[in-house]
């Protein structure tokens, strides 16, 4: 196996994630929506504006926030330290300079998969915080399809005579209008975090496809150290799609039940860990990795 290969796999991990900065900030310009004062929203409003700030730093900023960006540096840096130290299970017999390369290269790039994990747990916790304020003065207030859903619920079950004043009709539809805002919102930070999860995911199958692209003296080592991250990293990500089909606003957007786990919360988390974890499977069985390969070559086959 070429040394070469490990070097290339890593600096592709840093090529998507470039590419992935580059499509946040694409996203930013193209779906980014400004939200009216969060204090006009009432009592709700009240203590939403700090976690609006941390959502916007966090989606704009290199470093998602800079507190808990020291703290997962050094844990990152202490953890390396004490528990992986790279310099001796990613030891090869092409000699220090490369040992010293390769070493480097996995640690920029582990850091990197690490602080997008952070951002993407604190930016939904920051939007979940934003949408429990929400839903108590705009459960009613969604609109859809351009139309006013709250004077027209309003004409139906009225359709002789309505039962609002116009100060009242008025007020509505200038919940309504905010409530719109806020659809786009969600809509652009839902776009973001797909970004984010979706990085997560191709980082770690080009992790493991590093790792085992050629024979480190203690690269079964390595593949642990990896599923141990994919089983921590995986259940932080799989609990927040949970949360994210319970929330009711979400659900109300989605036209799903609040509270409860339908089809599309499985389908999420086999598309985005389904991958990582065959990967993960087929580096630690070589025998499940050839069956997999038996599946998949007749269809690599068929397309050439």
């Amino acid at each position: 196996m070429s040394p070469l290969l490990p070097v290339e796999l890593l600096l592709l991990m840093y090529y998507m994630w470039s590419w992935a900065f580059i499509r946040k900030v694409r996203l930013s310009e193209s779906k980014q929506v400004q939200i009216p004062m969060l204090t006009l929203l009432g009592p709700s409003g009240h203590g939403l504006e700090e976690y609006w700030r941390d959502l916007l730093a966090a989606t704009d900023d290199i470093v998602f926030n800079p507190k808990i960006g020291k703290v997962i540096f050094g844990a990152f840096i202490g953890v390396s330290l004490i528990v992986l130290r790279p310099w001796e299970t990613l030891r090869s017999v092409e000699g220090k300079s490369y040992d010293a390369l390769v070493v480097s290269l996995v640690l920029f790039i582990c850091l990197l998969i690490v602080m997008v994990w952070g951002r993407y747990l604190f930016m939904w916790n920051r939007l979940r915080r934003i949408l429990r304020g929400l839903e108590h003065d705009l459960a009613d207030q969604w609109a859809r399809d351009g139309g006013s859903d709250t004077l027209d619920k309003i004409a139906e079950e009225n359709p002789e005579k309505s039962v609002l004043t116009r100060a009242d009709q008025r007020r509505l539809l200038a919940e309504e209008f905010v409530a719109l805002r806020f659809v786009g919102l969600i809509h652009y930070q839902s776009s973001q975090l797909k970004n984010l999860v979706a990085l997560l995911g191709v980082g770690f199958v080009l992790a493991v496809a590093a790792v085992e692209s050629y024979p480190f003296l203690a690269a079964r080592l390595c593949v642990w150290s990896l599923a141990a991250a994919f089983v921590v990293f995986g259940a932080a990500v799989v609990i927040s799609f949970a949360q994210m089909d319970r929330d009711a606003i979400l659900s109300r957007l989605n036209g799903t039940v609040a509270g409860k786990l339908d089809l599309s919360f499985y389908l999420r988390a086999v598309s985005y860990g389904g991958l990582p974890l065959l990967t993960l499977l087929a580096s630690e069985f070589p025998s499940f990795g050839h069956s997999l390969m038996a599946w998949v070559e007749p269809t690599l086959t068929a397309l050439h």
